[in-house]
């Protein structure tokens, strides 16, 4: 096996987590703010998107089922967003205390 062929059977890390905390502070912070996925044209508020791509995470991570393929990690997606949820307060009031 050569050195080139190692690099391409390795497992791939992605950002997609902190993505997803991102998007949790995002819709906290902006609630009424509108987002569209990219397969759905129609704007939904971030109140009601970010918690049901959380809720289809979870679902997917619990059930084995996935819409999105298989080798998706759904826990890290709502560890990420429940890790955004914490820094969010966190931050949050810091900010509100100066």
């Amino acid at each position: 096996m050569s050195c080139t062929e190692i690099f391409y059977i390795s497992p791939t890390v992605g950002a997609s987590g902190a993505i997803y905390g991102v998007l949790v502070a995002y819709a906290f912070c902006f609630p009424n703010a509108q987002l569209a996925f990219i397969f759905i044209p129609v704007p939904v508020a971030a109140k009601y998107f970010v918690p049901a791509i959380i809720l289809l995470d979870l679902l997917s991570g619990v059930t084995g089922f996935s819409i999105f393929g298989s080798n998706v990690a759904h826990f890290a997606h709502v560890g990420g967003g429940v890790v955004g949820f914490l820094l969010m307060l966190l931050f949050g009031r810091s900010e509100r205390r100066r």
